[in-house]
């Protein structure tokens, strides 16, 4: 008998993607690996650390789609911007 192999889980552009693939895959098919209630805090305490205002000039176009594109993902489209921006610097 021959246990299943479990699959990766895929890395997500935003939280949006990551609940359409759910509806349609089931954890019991992926490798989860198990998360310390101590690294769920520290990445918490992490997002609400303190914030500096930026002022950008963009073009109403670019705007539009930002905000496009963050309604997708279920997110206000600054969080989505700020968490694009991480990602690209990482």
């Amino acid at each position: 008998m021959n246990p299943k192999k479990l699959k990766k889980v895929p890395r997500f552009k935003s939280a949006g993607q990551e609940g359409e693939y759910w509806e349609t895959h089931s954890v019991a098919d992926h490798q989860v690996a198990p998360v310390e209630m101590d690294e769920v805090l520290a990445e918490l305490a992490a997002r609400h650390r303190a914030k500096q205002n930026v002022t950008l000039r963009l073009e109403p176009e670019l705007t539009k789609r930002l905000k496009k594109l963050a309604h997708r993902a279920g997110v206000k489209y600054q969080t989505f911007v700020r968490e694009w921006l991480w990602r690209a610097v990482a």
